[in-house]
């Protein structure tokens, strides 16, 4: 049982490989519980298995009851629940990169990075939130939107509405029903 848990941590290092210092950074989907895939622009949906490239402008998708853990170009980590839905867009022009949330939920945890005002920003029908250096959840249902702020401070995380702006510090959330009722409160 000693050789099968050596050989396990094997394996599980060779899927987790640092990627070469001369190759281009890039954003990769490695499958944590149950079925992950990956979805191109044309809509081909691919089960993945270990460490995978995505595309810049693919989807990543999680089966019923399974989780996954996208790790982006910057080091940045959101971690996929079951049944849910993301396309990740890379920065363009200096701008941030785009996590545009179609369904599901997610919990993210985003490196700072230095002089920008916002190194993301994710997406959900009902809203735009701009994220940096902070750990946080957003969730997208028909219902409705959630998102929370576990570790952040004021100005880390702004969501976005379409008819006002707020400033989420730690331990807040902030729900959108689909009526477009907007309740901001503290996270219990």
């Amino acid at each position: 049982t000693r050789a099968l848990a050596i050989g396990s941590i094997i394996a599980l290092a060779a899927n987790l490989m640092v990627v070469p210092a001369n190759a281009a950074p890039t954003n990769t989907i490695y499958p944590v519980l149950g079925a992950a895939y990956v979805a191109t622009l044309s809509g081909q949906a691919q089960q993945v298995a270990g460490r995978t490239a995505l595309p810049d402008g693919a989807a990543a998708m999680t089966g019923d009851r399974a989780n996954a853990l996208l790790l982006l170009a910057d080091g940045s980590e959101i971690a996929l629940g079951a049944s849910t839905t993301v396309r990740v867009s890379n920065a363009a022009g200096g701008g941030p990169a785009t996590v545009a949330l179609q369904s599901g939920q997610i919990r993210f945890n985003i490196r700072h990075a230095p002089g920008q005002r916002s190194n993301y920003v994710i997406t959900t029908p009902r809203e735009r939130v701009a994220v940096q250096g902070t750990i946080g959840l957003v969730s997208s249902t028909r219902e409705g939107d959630a998102v929370a702020c576990l570790s952040c401070d004021l100005d880390d995380v702004v969501v976005s509405t379409s008819t006002q702006t707020y400033k989420l510090e730690k331990d807040h959330q902030l729900l959108i029903d689909a009526g477009g009722v907007v309740v901001v409160g503290v996270v219990v």
